[in-house]
């Protein structure tokens, strides 16, 4: 799981390629950050010791994944919702 966690961008929470480390430019896919959030909440639900090193790290993709949707909504059942 180290290695998991080593790859998440610290700004934005999210897993990522680095293209241009002199740039900061980085590479984003919609597949990984959908199995990684998982993961990660999968490894909060299992292991309660690791929650308070995890939700943190949760709570900053989900932001980042906020920041990069494109089109926001809300459902009258689910509530508010972004892709």
């Amino acid at each position: 799981m180290q290695f998991l966690l080593a790859h998440l961008n610290p700004d934005t929470g999210l897993i990522y390629y680095e293209l241009d480390p002199a740039k900061r430019e980085y590479h984003y896919q919609i597949w990984d950050q959908s199995r990684t959030l998982r993961a990660l909440v999968r490894w909060f639900e299992t292991r309660p010791q690791d929650r308070p090193r995890l939700q943190p790290l949760i709570q900053r993709m989900v932001g980042g994944l906020e920041r990069f949707a494109t089109l926001r909504g809300v459902d009258p059942a689910w509530g508010a919702w972004a892709a």
